[in-house]
């Protein structure tokens, strides 16, 4: 369900997210100052230090985070400190409550390819609405003026052919009702009849 509402190709479930975002931790100086005192550099010092996973479970499991300084431990609140989540690059994160959810956002040559096939079905879809065709008229769909995409459709064409109901895909003129569409920059004259 998920896989299909979000249109994504897979949905893996983690345990552990550390590949996908990191934390980080800062000292709120305005809080923390007046309570550390001369401890501020030591406590900016070990922030710097910590694995930001684990003081972020510690932090949201006992509602404290403690550091072990040279001059004695100390327990930190979440207001003591700024928590910075930075996203791995090529994902894109959220988290809510105690779930994160990342998202791969590289796109592949064969994702791209399918982005232009799927934007090609929709704009052949409107064609047929447009024109008046009944949901299960069968048409012939012709695709010109860009060869890159002419060349996309021809690997992919019994995919367009299935969902659009085509009895057959042309690469030359045909008629019947004609657009330019651009997609996704790319021109390109479809037919549909």
């Amino acid at each position: 369900v998920i896989e299909s509402e979000l249109n994504v190709k897979a949905v893996t479930f983690k345990d552990d997210m550390e590949a996908y975002l990191s934390y980080s931790f800062k000292p709120q100086f305005k809080v923390l100052g007046p309570k550390a005192g001369k401890r501020m550099s030591a406590i900016k010092n070990a922030l710097a230090q910590v694995n930001g996973h684990a003081a972020k479970a510690e932090l949201d499991s006992t509602g404290k985070l403690h550091l072990d300084l040279p001059d004695g431990g100390i327990d930190l609140l979440p207001e003591d400190v700024e928590v910075t989540m930075a996203q791995t690059e090529g994902y894109l994160c959220q988290r809510y409550g105690g779930v994160t959810v990342a998202l791969e956002t590289t796109l592949t040559p064969e994702l791209i390819e399918e982005g232009f096939v799927r934007e090609i079905i929709s704009k052949v879809q409107v064609m047929r609405r447009e024109n008046g065709f009944e949901v299960t008229d069968h048409i012939t769909v012709a695709v010109t003026g860009n060869g890159k995409l002419e060349e996309i459709v021809r690997r992919n064409e019994a995919v367009l052919r299935r969902v659009t109901l085509a009895d057959q895909v042309s690469y030359e003129k045909i008629g019947g009702f004609v657009k330019e569409w651009d997609i996704n920059g790319e021109k390109v004259c479809l037919s549909v009849k």
